[in-house]
């Protein structure tokens, strides 16, 4: 799985939550979800537990967004921000990490 592949669909899917109804939303949210869990099967270094921290934070504002779970009040297109945050950041930290396991470098020393 190319990781930078997974997460541009993501990405997409995320812009294309805000422009449609609530039914579209709830699939779209699933789709996103079945495309997390690909990112999960690859996220099996020790060490990982900050980009598992985003990964749940990507979910709750996709399932926000889909009004499936309760946002705090915040408004879809703060939840689209926070989740472009959390993608970008899971996107970063897995990159590096494979850069490493590449280079022969421990995992551990994968930074934010």
């Amino acid at each position: 799985m190319d990781i930078h592949i997974t997460v541009e669909k993501i990405r997409e899917l995320t812009y294309r939550m805000i422009k449609e109804s609530e039914r579209e939303k709830n699939g779209i949210c699933f789709t996103i979800k079945d495309l997390i869990r690909d990112i999960e099967k690859e996220n099996t270094e020790p060490g990982w537990g900050y980009v598992d921290e985003k990964i749940s934070q990507l979910i709750w504002h996709v399932e926000s967004m889909a009004h499936l779970v309760n946002g705090n009040g915040h408004p879809d297109d703060r939840h689209h921000v926070w989740a472009l945050g959390a993608l970008n950041t899971i996107e970063r930290n897995i990159s590096k990490a494979g850069e490493n396991k590449w280079r022969g470098i421990g995992s551990d020393t994968v930074s934010c």
